[in-house]
């Protein structure tokens, strides 16, 4: 069976970071599909789980397989919206596990963090400073089939 890894925080949290460490990963990174519609996206990432489905059905040794989701889910609702969209689409009937790694609150790290972030022409201080955050609570979703854990995050120090 395959894990779903949603891993969400504020910007220069470490999100990107984190998700590259996964080994065996298909990365489906929600900020690249930021100016697309909500139908456009779950289009996408069902089209990307199923190419990772497609690998995974390939491989002739055992492993945990991981779909990492990594975007700016900040709060409860956010996470909640991805696992109602999981939970009703047959694509993710094989998702046995959801794993949500949440970064803690620290705006002030993530602003210096995000000054040092490479390859990126873009200041997130103002999104650091305003989004909603809130730490996750999964009560909230036990109405899913998912085995769900929470693993909780500092902010990485860059």
């Amino acid at each position: 069976m395959i894990t779903v890894v949603v891993i969400g925080g504020l910007p220069a949290s470490g999100k990107t970071t984190l998700a590259h460490e996964y080994k065996k990963k298909k990365i489906f990174r929600m900020d690249d599909y930021k100016d697309c519609s909500e139908t456009e996206i779950k289009l996408k990432l069902r089209m990307s789980f199923g190419d990772f489905h497609t690998q995974y059905k390939r491989e002739t040794y055992y492993s945990e397989y991981k779909f990492v989701v990594e975007g700016l889910f900040t709060t409860n609702n956010d996470v909640k919206k991805l696992l109602e969209y999981i939970s009703d689409n047959d694509s993710f009937s094989i998702v046995s596990k959801i794993e949500i790694v949440w970064f803690n609150e620290n705006r002030l790290q993530c602003i210096e963090n995000d000054l040092y972030r490479l390859n990126r022409h873009k200041d997130s201080s103002k999104s650091i400073l305003n989004l909603p955050y809130e730490s996750i609570d999964l009560s909230l979703f036990d109405e899913y089939r998912f085995k769900t854990k929470l693993i909780e995050k500092e902010v990485y120090v860059m």
